[in-house]
């Protein structure tokens, strides 16, 4: 399979969502005075109104389809929603290896190792820095221009800086044999679930940060009658 798209943004989606949005006052004088998130309560705590997001699909020759979430507010919280599988598939397409997928998964090729080499450059040190670029590249001057334009960017030096760098990595395994499959899945809930031995479920559920005075009313600690790892059934 080719892919063979133009690059560029073709098509707007708007609908409700929370967001961060800033509340100016301006003092007498007509200079602005606090900033504060509006919604904001004595207690120090804010509530996000509701309000317009614009979703932006986005083909990059690079790195395939691209999706960018906004807020139509200040200070324009944006979400950048990329699948691996589009690269791949891209960078596929470029080396002329022939594939076949369904949905995020690949299910026939040509040349599973050369399409295996293509998916490993994800792990590379490199990685991150190229999936920056790719947002910096589409971020201010095809979504944000729509609330700052690239004079107003310029003049007020606003930048967006990453929180986060999600990364997924998934297997695709097909069976001929129902039995075989049921197997395997039950191996895999096995070795998850052998790891959460007593001490882990009690950190999970917080028994290590309660007070002790539950034992002077009598009530035994929490986790007291497990006696084996927790397993499926």
């Amino acid at each position: 399979m080719k892919l063979n798209f133009k690059p560029g943004l073709f098509l707007i989606l708007v609908a409700k969502a929370p967001a961060l949005v800033w509340e100016v006052k301006k003092r007498d004088g007509g200079q602005l005075g606090t900033i504060q998130a509006k919604g904001h309560q004595p207690n120090g705590k804010a509530r996000w109104p509701f309000v317009n997001h614009y979703s932006f699909p986005i083909w990059d020759q690079e790195w395939g389809h691209i999706t960018i979430q906004m807020s139509g507010h200040p200070p324009f919280g944006a979400q950048v929603m990329w699948n691996g599988h589009e690269l791949v598939a891209c960078q596929a397409s470029q080396e002329k290896i022939d594939w076949q997928k369904e949905n995020h998964g690949f299910t026939e090729s040509t040349d599973a190792a050369g399409l295996a080499r293509v998916a490993d450059t994800l792990s590379q040190s490199g990685a991150v820095e190229r999936l920056s670029q790719v947002c910096e590249r589409w971020l201010y001057t095809t979504c944000l221009v729509f609330g700052l334009d690239l004079e107003e960017q310029r003049r007020s030096g606003f930048r967006y800086q990453y929180s986060t760098y999600p990364v997924e990595y998934s297997r695709h395994l097909q069976f001929q044999v129902g039995p075989q499959m049921e197997e395997v899945f039950q191996a895999l809930m096995d070795r998850s679930c052998s790891l959460l031995n007593l001490n882990r479920v009690k950190t999970i559920f917080g028994a290590k940060n309660r007070p002790p005075h539950h034992r002077r009313h009598g009530t035994p600690p929490a986790g007291e009658s497990w006696s084996r790892p927790l397993r499926t059934i």
